[in-house]
């Protein structure tokens, strides 16, 4: 029996830091024309967004397991979402005034109000129209996870609940998760296959901001949650040699096979990215701990980072790596604030109390 203590001692923030960074140097890099940095494309071999995903269905589902009450579960989930979103919304917005972008616009009330409405609700990926000359064309193109990270907040009380319907049985309940995540790890390559061949297609965008693509990702860290029993003592101190055995296959995959990384990483590539986060997470797991003293500054670095590419995107400060320092610095520098003074605060304001669910992992 693996404890408590095994479980929550872990460098998670340290690896969602990481993904977090990876984005925004990709970003970063992308829209101020320097794809040719050697960090363009290595980063993308431990991609930011599946990474994100795997490590929510790990440690959402242990939330919800431990509570389970519907109303504090949403409650609580809103808390670290919703209040750094607004103000980041806010900040956005202001952005595009400030630097008289909307002045020279023709845009309503009405629809402006919708779509401040979008951002600070579930669609975030939407973008109007009078928005499209500035920046990169989008606000906050970041946001479109958001969308989907909400999707999975609302699917896992269901996932559990039809899991709690059909059977008693540990191991048939895996079994039946395992099922399903290859099924949308199906639906995630005939994505892909759709996505080359329909690009512009409204109904491939829209497939792309649902939950269909990515919950495979999600569904793979419920599983290792729910087996981390078995999991823990196979990565438990064996980040070096897992790392180096993830590179070499990743090497042999992209260079021989061309397979693909970065969002559009395939499922027969994505799990060994999974295996390499978890003997990170609990390879020297005081290790985040000892660096971030328990702040998490991630979910910052990650909304933030567009508005001010885009704010110096629009005074042509592109070109140049310096330029990008000063993006990624001052992405930093408003994701600490955001912590201090917003994310630190609502989380603190979570209920906890403990509700053991009566679906049991395997491993417990």
């Amino acid at each position: 029996m693996i404890g408590k203590d095994s479980f929550r001692t872990n460098n998670f923030d340290l690896i969602r830091l990481f993904a977090a960074l990876e984005v925004a140097v990709h970003h970063t890099l992308h829209h101020f024309k320097l794809t040719d940095h050697w960090l363009y494309h290595s980063t993308s071999w431990l991609p930011g967004v599946p990474i994100f995903f795997f490590v929510s269905g790990f440690l959402i589902s242990k939330s919800y397991e431990n509570n389970s009450r519907i109303v504090e579960y949403g409650r609580n989930r809103a808390l670290r979402i919703y209040p750094a979103l607004v103000l980041c919304t806010i900040l956005a917005v202001a952005s595009a005034f400030m630097t008289g972008y909307l002045a020279t616009q023709s845009w309503g009330i009405p629809e402006f109000l919708a779509w401040i409405a979008s951002q600070v609700t579930i669609v975030q990926f939407f973008s109007p129209e009078f928005m499209r000359g500035f920046g990169s064309g989008v606000l906050n193109g970041s946001l479109w996870t958001v969308t989907v990270e909400l999707q999975f907040y609302v699917l896992i009380p269901c996932i559990y609940w039809a899991l709690s319907r059909a059977t008693k049985n540990p191991k048939s309940r895996t079994a039946m998760l395992v099922v399903t995540t290859l099924v949308f790890a199906a639906f995630n390559v005939a994505y892909q296959w759709i996505e080359d061949a329909r690009p512009d297609a409204i109904s491939t965008k829209l497939a792309n901001v649902s939950f269909l693509p990515w919950i495979y990702m999600f569904l793979l860290g419920v599983l290792a949650q729910q087996n981390f029993g078995r999991i823990h003592p196979l990565v438990q101190g064996r980040a070096i040699p897992i790392v180096c055995v993830y590179g070499a296959i990743a090497f042999v995959a992209i260079r021989l096979f061309g397979w693909e990384t970065g969002n559009a990483i395939g499922p027969a590539l994505f799990p060994f990215v999974a295996i390499t986060v978890l003997s990170l997470a609990y390879s020297a797991p005081t290790l985040s701990d000892r660096l971030l003293r328990k702040n998490d500054i991630s979910y910052g670095v990650y909304i933030y980072h567009m508005p001010i590419i885009n704010v110096m995107m629009y005074y042509g400060l592109v070109g140049t790596g310096m330029y990008a320092v000063w993006a990624l610095g001052g992405t930093v520098i408003v994701a600490i604030c955001s912590w201090v003074f917003v994310e630190r605060v609502a989380i603190r304001k979570k209920k906890r109390p403990l509700m053991a669910l009566s679906v049991k992992p395997v491993s417990a």
